[in-house]
């Protein structure tokens, strides 16, 4: 049987794109996840034009494959398709099956060709949690599985499932859509030269976006121009932790930080308007603190000028060194495992758990 990989067949993960019969995908953990029932199961995986015709600074797509749990492929998309065999034998297997991509969204996209089996393939249940995600490298595990800080970028050392918020998910056993882009910020991405504002590198202009990429879907679709319905996933909890990228901007100047507010306390609004019921939770720390006392400030004036009160900012200690760090002075696994638990007792007193 051929199964067109949809929502009435699998258990969709973030934001997908269906192009043709092909299912498309760019931000981080965006994937499926479904229940197989047979005895062979292999999956086929495209690169967008990023894994054949160009690539952004050699990043190719990073995926992973799990089968009950238990990660069984961990793959760079180098070419334009590549079949994964899952599971092969004579005895009929029972298994949760998820796909998923564990790199960011600028430099690559994939999708999940049609599925060809004789066993039998039925989504898994929806989660009673959601929850979303928007951040930066943080956000997006930069680096984790390179421990040299000497080291630079590479999504060859990116996974998003050792982040601190893929970790907040599922330690909570909520589902999770995951926005985020490593330099990006909201006034100004990061810079190396303070003098020099960086506004192509902002995430809130993609929010309200399928994603953002410097590669293409099939037909030259760019994730960017394609609008996203919010009504297809409306989560109770949204975490923003944004701000890191605008500190090496704005520095000392407080001009800086006043605009930087405002552009802060305009994007929450942004978010409330497509996410009218969730709980915000603005989180910031993790590398570094010193804008903190402004995102605070810029919490208080969005409360003031919306009286929104399911709003709260929970600032977290930064990293001191001593459990390491990956590349580029990011946070090592340990770190994530850290404030990850931060961010969960805190969510456990915004949201009723069973």
């Amino acid at each position: 049987m051929k199964y067109v990989l949809n929502d009435k067949n699998v258990k969709l993960l973030g934001r997908t794109m269906l192009v043709g019969e092909n299912l498309w995908m760019a931000w981080s953990a965006t994937g499926v996840e479904f229940a197989f029932e047979g005895k062979e199961l292999s999956i086929t995986v495209l690169g967008g034009k990023a894994a054949t015709d160009y690539s952004v600074n050699n990043c190719f797509a990073r995926i992973g494959i799990y089968v009950d749990g238990i990660r069984v492929t961990t793959d760079l998309v180098r070419q334009k398709e590549k079949v994964y065999e899952i599971i092969k034998g004579d005895v009929v297997r029972k298994v949760k099956v998820r796909v998923i991509k564990l790199s960011e969204a600028p430099m690559s996209t994939i999708a999940i060709a049609p599925i060809e089996t004789e066993g039998v393939i039925t989504p898994t249940e929806k989660s009673v949690h959601r929850f979303e995600f928007i951040g930066d490298s943080i956000t997006c595990g930069y680096g984790v599985d390179d421990l040299d800080l000497r080291n630079t970028f590479s999504t060859a050392t990116e996974d998003v499932t050792q982040g601190y918020a893929y970790l907040t998910a599922g330690e909570l056993g909520a589902d999770a859509n995951i926005i985020s882009c490593s330099g990006y910020g909201v006034l100004s991405g990061y810079t190396d030269n303070p003098a020099v504002q960086n506004t192509s590198e902002l995430l809130p202009p993609y929010y309200e976006k399928l994603g953002f990429s410097r590669d293409f879907f099939a037909g030259d679709i760019s994730p960017q121009d394609v609008d996203w319905d919010f009504r297809s996933y409306q989560p109770e909890l949204i975490v923003l932790n944004l701000g890191t990228n605008d500190n090496s901007f704005c520095q000392e100047e407080q001009s800086r930080w006043e605009e930087f507010m405002g552009r802060y306390v305009e994007f929450l609004k942004v978010i409330r308007r497509n996410n009218p019921s969730a709980q915000l939770l603005c989180v910031y720390g993790v590398m570094e603190d010193r804008i903190a006392p402004s995102v605070e400030k810029a919490v208080e004036s969005y409360q003031k000028q919306t009286g929104d009160e399911k709003i709260t900012f929970l600032p977290i200690q930064p990293d001191d060194g001593s459990r390491g760090y990956a590349v580029d002075y990011h946070p090592a696994p340990a770190t994530h495992r850290e404030a990850s638990q931060i961010v969960v007792e805190k969510i456990k007193k915004l949201i009723k758990f069973e």
